[in-house]
């Protein structure tokens, strides 16, 4: 073989080496999901065609339906297990299938369209589905059969807006059934004591909404936090609500669901807060001094002068680990003029002249003639400097003004 043979031959064999490593990697980027259809019903509109019965029922869906909607629940932790919920902006649904470990392909925000022919509409305890009817009861599809039921189309997004509720006696089942839900003012029963489910049992746990009312949590005992402990405090709880016979239940994805404000640093009105690292700076007037009533501890101010200006100043305090903070105080007062009752911050006060710092105002949302108790969430920016120093400052005429309790409370992770 002379050397131009060769040269010919060694050429041809980088171009195709070249030419098949292009192709591999325009194999590793994987295609965009898209689905060639389009839904011609809503959630909605597909719920009417089963009516619920006082046992679990089936039935069939007119031919050609197709639905879209957005996938809002997870197995990822273990609390979802066989099944994704979609919602669409009427409704949501359930859709049962068998595939034991779907949120790898499933996941929150990802948009799916749902072929119907083959499936059935039923209901569980009264809580609506999408599957197949087998023995008596409705059952999941085979994961073989999956693909051609299900399908994805673009990348999974944020996950939809929950409804907000703040009361049982707020739920509407055709509105609220299946969809992602945020629960507000409200707290676990059995907070500190309970876990969410037993090591051999799923269970239920009672939610306490703001006026009282019960809502269910469900846990699976297969939940990778099952055994945590309900937390204390009072927030919100985000997750998918569903109905259960008489009842509704809701079911969190992960222990992120439970958004629960819990105090970071509280301040202990047992004792005289001057006495526990507060200052008073009185410009003019009366003093802030230290008083109980009736079990009720507080700081006061009680002004005869007609040209008041008293400080009450905390010690540096350190919020620089967390976010989201609300500063929430209890307090009552007795002025002519409310805009007078003032608080501030300031990350340059060490002591001394009030004006030898830069203090800045902080707008008090509700001002109190009798009692009010006030919740004020911080920006992060003022929470950023761990010589944090917060003041109330009374500068009125004639009157009075107590402070009864002062919490910073901040989102507890679990």
């Amino acid at each position: 073989m002379n050397n131009i043979t060769k040269f010919i031959k060694s050429s041809l064999l980088a171009v195709l080496l070249i030419t098949a490593a292009s192709c591999e990697k325009e194999l590793d980027v994987a295609p965009m999901l898209t689905f060639d259809g389009t839904a011609n019903m809503t959630i909605a509109e597909l719920l009417t065609y089963h009516d619920i019965g006082s046992v679990d029922s089936f039935d069939s869906i007119p031919a050609g339906t197709i639905i879209t909607g957005t996938i809002v629940s997870s197995d990822e932790h273990g609390n979802c297990y066989k099944y994704i919920t979609v919602q669409d902006a009427t409704a949501g649904i359930q859709i049962k299938f068998e595939n034991t470990s779907s949120y790898p392909k499933y996941k929150i925000g990802q948009k799916v369209y749902v072929k119907c022919d083959g499936l059935v509409i039923g209901d569980y305890r009264k809580n609506p589905q999408l599957g197949w009817w087998a023995n008596g009861a409705m059952a999941g599809i085979s994961t073989a059969k999956e693909s051609l039921y299900i399908f994805r189309d673009g990348e999974a997004g944020p996950e939809p807006a929950p409804i907000v509720i703040t009361s049982k006696n707020e739920i509407d089942p055709a509105i609220h059934c299946n969809r992602l839900v945020r629960l507000d003012n409200c707290h676990f029963e059995d907070a500190g004591i309970a876990t969410y489910a037993s090591e051999n049992s799923s269970e239920s746990r009672n939610i306490v909404m703001g006026d009282g009312t019960i809502i269910i949590l469900r846990t699976s005992n297969y939940a990778d936090f099952a055994l945590t402990t309900l937390p204390e405090g009072v927030g919100s709880i985000y997750g998918i609500l569903t109905a259960y016979t008489s009842s509704y239940q809701l079911t969190i994805r992960s222990l992120g669901d439970v958004r629960f404000l819990g105090p970071v640093y509280s301040v202990d009105f047992s004792q005289d807060l001057l006495q526990n690292g507060w200052t008073n700076q009185v410009i003019n007037g009366a003093a802030w001094s230290y008083g109980s009533f009736q079990g009720t501890n507080f700081m006061k101010v009680e002004a005869t002068d007609s040209d008041n200006d008293s400080w009450l100043i905390s010690p540096a305090i350190n919020l620089t680990s967390y976010s989201n903070v609300t500063l929430s105080f209890d307090h009552q007062a007795n002025v002519a003029n409310t805009s007078n009752l003032k608080l501030y911050y300031s990350t340059t006060y060490t002591g001394g002249e009030i004006n030898s710092a830069e203090w800045t105002e902080i707008a008090i949302p509700n001002y109190p003639i009798s009692s009010a108790s006030t919740d004020i969430l911080l920006d992060n920016s003022i929470i950023a400097n761990p010589n944090l120093r917060f003041a109330y400052r009374y500068a009125a005429e004639e009157g009075n003004w107590y402070i009864q309790r002062i919490d910073f409370r901040a989102i507890v992770a679990q």
